[in-house]
């Protein structure tokens, strides 16, 4: 499903004089006697581990706010400060996918000096569907970990400059944040073997319209003090295509900024509601992510 970005976004280039030099690169493992540790939070699910040493700690989440191969993740530690707010970064899940170009947004997370969060689709290239792709499924979507058996490592790289975390036991890990993500749709009041029947996600059909009303509503607070968030939306879509529920939870922590993204949908929205193998009409949900972005030279 689509993902909206608010503000004004423009790019910028810049002539550059590229001098060779020697590649360097920080490999990391898991901190000694740690785990994957999987959290049931109020409204989403977190998979986190730590990796060095203990006067070195990073921290590495993968955070889920409905099911599917869609995550936000999160790396902090010491040399992150490379990759803040930075294009092009790229971010490699070995054995799933190489060199999948990022951008490494900045992020404020406990008492660590830089970290990033990225928007990740946990899936190989030739499998990578995208986020404006279309709305069928073969009940709940939920990460594949079919090949993520053995050894894994996710990579961040820019320039001449890499680091790599070592991840082992992640099938099992990415079961477990799969479960979890099962219990999400639980919680939110929905049948989960109607869920699992599901071939036709939730669709608003007027999505371009909300995506342009959303747009224009830059909370104004917030547009002076310059801040500017990832946000994830989930509604509830009854059987005739009502909205029953809308919610925003923060993917990243915001002080000013109130997203309208819940009224403008209630007040315009319209939903196509999700349907059953046999194309009969369920309760179900539509979930996406906004992200409001000002442009650097306002």
């Amino acid at each position: 499903m689509g993902w909206f970005r608010t503000g004004l976004l423009c790019a910028a280039t810049a002539a550059t004089l590229a001098i060779p030099a020697q590649a360097e690169e920080v490999r990391l493992t898991p901190t000694a006697n740690t785990s994957w540790i999987v959290d049931y939070a109020r409204g989403k699910c977190r998979l986190a581990r730590y990796f060095g040493e203990e006067d070195d700690r990073y921290l590495l989440m993968f955070d889920q706010f409905q099911p599917g191969t869609y995550a936000t993740l999160t790396v902090a530690g010491r040399e992150m400060w490379r990759y803040v707010g930075r294009d092009n970064v790229e971010l490699t899940l070995s054995p799933l996918f190489s060199a999948r170009e990022v951008r490494a947004e900045a992020v404020s997370f406990g008492d660590f000096r830089s970290a990033v969060h990225v928007r990740l689709e946990v899936a190989p290239e030739q499998e990578a569907k995208g986020e404006s792709a279309g709305y069928e499924v073969e009940g709940l979507p939920h990460i594949d970990t079919s090949r993520l058996q053995g050894n894994a490592e996710l990579s961040f790289s820019k320039r001449n400059r890499a680091i790599t975390f070592a991840l082992p036991e992640l099938a099992a890990a990415f079961n477990a944040l799969n479960t979890c993500s099962r219990d999400l749709v639980s919680s939110w009041g929905l049948d989960l073997k109607s869920q699992d029947r599901m071939r036709r996600q939730a669709e608003p059909i007027n999505l371009r319209e909300i995506a342009e009303r959303i747009q224009q509503q830059y909370p104004l607070q917030a547009l002076h003090a310059r801040e500017q968030a990832s946000l994830a939306l989930r509604i509830i879509v009854d059987a005739d295509g009502s909205i029953e529920e809308c919610s925003v939870n923060e993917i990243t922590s915001t002080r000013y900024l109130h997203s309208p993204a819940c009224d403008v949908f209630g007040d315009r929205a319209m939903f196509v509601p999700a349907q059953d193998e046999h194309g009969e009409p369920i309760k179900s949900y539509y979930a996406t992510a906004i992200v409001y972005r000002i442009d650097a030279r306002r």
